[in-house]
């Protein structure tokens, strides 16, 4: 054993001769060699993916430069303006009154059911921008649009949702044409039988519009099953029916009662549509899960700031998020949101480390909600009281 030691020393020496001095020299200097391993530690302390935590940043941290002068922000939304209208005119000339337009092939595509979604969608954008030439062409579209669909074809419950209903919505908050809440109403009733295989509650996925026949699986992605408040508490308001209120309601309030120990709080993605309770314990802020995260704030605010209930269900969400999901990346050491990998409640899911395009809404809607909600010293946990 001696001997081999020594080998491995000479061959150290003559391979390594500078090394060899630092280790000597280390060997007789204790506090520098605990220093250089110090430093050593801190570095790869800070090198690794780490949880990010919220709580160790103040609300003063940060400093902002004052607001940017009118006038800049003017000519940037003279050139959003015209970025619009290139597009939406390519659209109107070539693809309407189809869905969307493909510019590659000069041609259309009718996949949100073939009703105009790129007009519907770009009503309250036109109100905004003051395009009157360009809006009147389109109500003109939309009054004329039938919602009937082939016996064969099927409306996406979420999709039409957010796309149709909040587009007619939108555009009818801004130009109180009622042409646009007639549209409005009459779309929400045919989708209505979405909620009427499962108590009631939490709607299908998809519906013939014609027939009133729904298909979809018994389980259901989160974002589908909760991105509906907006819509139809904003129409419960229009229109006087509080039958728009009390659909809302009955998910808001399923989702109220669900036992979420096992996820902080926080709503998993996947949903049993029969029994009201999560299928597991995935979290996401991403695909299937986003908009139903954003709709919690949102709820609130439309309101009028009354519904605590889903106050304290953002909360307690986006709290879970902060701690658990926020990490920094080891090389950029950028900030990003993740999920967690596909679980069962009696195995967590781990973080998958990934950033979804779709989870980029996370910074707008925390900044709306610090701008928005009461100021809370202590973050509302699962169980608080």
């Amino acid at each position: 054993m001696q001997f081999a030691l020594n080998t491995t020393k000479i061959w150290f020496a003559r391979q390594c001769p500078r090394t060899l001095k630092i280790l000597q020299v280390l060997r007789h200097r204790p506090f520098l060699s605990a220093a250089i391993f110090l430093v050593a530690l801190i570095f790869l302390w800070n090198t690794r993916p780490r949880q990010y935590l919220a709580e160790s940043f103040t609300r003063d941290e940060h400093t902002f430069p004052s607001n940017t002068p009118p006038k800049v922000w003017n000519q940037r939304a003279e050139h959003v303006k015209t970025a619009f209208l290139h597009a939406y005119r390519g659209y109107e000339q070539i693809a309407a009154p189809h869905d969307e337009l493909t510019p590659l092939s000069s041609g259309f595509s009718d996949a949100f059911n073939g009703w105009g979604v790129t007009t519907v969608d770009s009503l309250d954008t036109m109100l905004l921008m003051k395009l009157d030439g360009e809006y009147s062409r389109a109500l003109k579209q939309v009054s004329e649009t039938s919602f009937l669909l082939p016996s064969d074809k099927f409306a996406p419950f979420f999709e039409t949702v957010i796309r149709y209903l909040g587009g007619f919505l939108s555009g009818y908050a801004i130009s109180k044409d009622r042409v646009l809440l007639a549209r409005a109403e009459e779309l929400a009733d045919k989708l209505d039988p979405v909620f009427n295989k499962y108590k009631g509650v939490f709607p299908l996925f998809s519906v013939n519009t014609h027939s009133g026949d729904v298909v979809g699986p018994e389980i259901g992605g989160l974002a589908e099953i909760a991105s509906l408040q907006m819509e139809y508490l904003y129409l419960a308001k229009a229109t006087g029916k509080k039958h728009y209120f009390d659909r809302a309601s009955a998910v808001m309030n399923a989702l109220a009662v669900a036992d979420l120990h096992k996820t902080g709080g926080m709503m998993p993605m996947a949903w049993n549509l029969s029994s009201g309770v999560p299928f597991d314990s995935h979290l996401s802020v991403g695909a299937k899960a986003d908009s139903a995260h954003e709709y919690l704030l949102k709820q609130y605010l439309l309101t009028a700031q009354t519904d605590k209930k889903s106050l304290e269900m953002y909360l307690r969400a986006t709290t879970h998020i902060l701690t658990t999901l926020l990490y920094v990346s080891p090389t950029r050491h950028l900030l990003y949101v993740t999920d967690t990998s596909s679980a069962t409640f009696d195995h967590a899911g781990r973080p998958t480390h990934k950033l979804e395009h779709l989870s980029c809404f996370l910074p707008g809607l925390l900044a709306l909600g610090a701008h928005t909600a009461p100021p809370s010293t202590t973050p509302p946990r699962w169980g608080s009281t």
